[in-house]
């Protein structure tokens, strides 16, 4: 990890810049961000993805904690309040549940636990809401709604209206959707304390694994759905009591990242950067900066002192060694990402400087989702050197 603590200053300062381009992103007019930039073109567009939408609001959120900065809490506010106002709420016995309305009045299309799952993350790190009532009035009824959607094997109905057209009427885009909603229910447990929500979001991840283990997950989504299965595990990893639980997430989160170590995906990122996904890097660091915060935590179980014994210390050592290779992993993705940042130059947009574009390719779009993922990762890594910087 000594080897990351040089690139501090690097990340703070790309973090700025990003900043500086999602100002340059707000529509004035409605105080909500535009979609993407298109610097070929020159100019902002617009398109309508909800589930983007919601969680570039989060991300905003989330950096805007990190930055101690309130500079986007109007953007986030205009975006949840868009989107509080088309809740469905649900009353069964003595819960309410709620989840967002799907169809033109509502989403513009079916509404599933990614929908609830984005708007539960922007809710849970956004430092400015207003109301500290509303928002974990808001969080526990869109948790109920994703909890509802539970089957008792502890995997997740993807959609909230049944019977739509074509594909919606099953559970596609699982790898993905399952993932983010079992992250929202565990962060939602960091702010209600419901023991529930802890419990569905293990049930979840357990389901997961299966299905992963099974061959379920298509060898192409591996990075993304690693993503979001190490941010879900991370944060019950974090949460739980349980030393048999921790073990286990932190298990499956090795077994996740040693697949994607295997895949080679690192050395194509360091040896053919032009063929490479900013936002696939991007989505691969944060699940990677994931699995290092919990393996520092395993490693300071282990480590001397902890009581653990022999087994204890041999423990350690195997994650030692695993922090090593995370972190030199983590130095190509991190590297790439770096490069990828459009900087300051001629004929490049002054719109454009800042913010992260699909690829290394001359001209590449930039989408605020990129951006945000990215910023999230860098976000997160810091946090680790920080801790590490603590530590020494």
């Amino acid at each position: 990890m000594e080897g990351l603590l040089p690139l501090r200053p690097a990340l703070q300062r790309s973090l700025r810049a990003a900043a500086a381009w999602f100002r340059g992103m707000v529509d004035p007019s409605t105080q909500r961000l535009h979609y993407s930039y298109s610097v070929s073109h020159g100019r902002h567009e617009d398109r309508r993805c909800p589930i983007r939408d919601i969680g570039t609001a989060a991300d905003l959120a989330v950096l805007s904690a990190a930055t101690g900065s309130r500079e986007f809490d109007t953007v986030i506010a205009s975006t949840l309040q868009h989107y509080e106002s088309i809740l469905v709420r649900q009353k069964e016995q003595l819960e309410t549940w709620a989840h967002l309305s799907g169809g033109q009045d509502g989403l513009g299309e079916p509404s599933s636990v990614a929908h609830s799952a984005m708007l539960l993350l922007a809710l849970a790190a956004w430092e400015g809401h207003p109301s500290e009532a509303a928002r974990r009035r808001t969080m526990g009824q869109l948790a109920a709604g994703i909890m509802h959607q539970q089957r008792p094997d502890g995997s997740l109905r993807i959609f909230f209206e049944p019977g739509g057209p074509g594909l919606y009427g099953g559970d596609a885009g699982w790898q993905l959707y399952g993932g983010e909603a079992a992250f929202a229910i565990a962060t939602t447990y960091g702010r209600l304390r419901d023991d529930g929500l802890l419990r569905a979001a293990a049930a979840a991840l357990r389901a997961f694994q299966a299905r992963y283990r099974r061959g379920e997950v298509d060898p192409d989504e591996l990075v993304f759905f690693a993503n979001w299965q190490c941010a879900a595990g991370g944060t019950l990893h974090c949460l739980s009591g349980d030393a048999g639980e921790r073990a286990w997430v932190a298990a499956y989160l090795a077994e996740l990242q040693d697949d994607i170590l295997d895949s080679a995906f690192y050395d194509q990122v360091k040896q053919a950067p032009h063929q490479q996904a900013v936002v696939e890097v991007a989505c691969a660091l944060e699940g990677l900066s994931h699995s290092m915060a919990v393996s520092q935590a395993q490693l300071a179980a282990a480590a001397p002192g902890s009581g653990a014994g022999s087994e204890g210390a041999e423990a350690a050592d195997e994650e030692r060694q695993r922090l090593e290779l995370y972190a030199a992993c983590a130095r190509v993705a991190v590297a790439f990402l770096l490069a990828a940042q459009v900087q300051p130059g001629p004929g490049v947009p002054a719109a454009a400087v800042g913010g992260f574009p699909h690829s290394l390719r001359a001209g590449s779009g930039q989408r605020v989702d990129v951006t945000g993922h990215v910023c999230c990762a860098f976000v997160k890594l810091l946090e680790l050197l920080g801790r590490e910087a603590a530590e020494e």
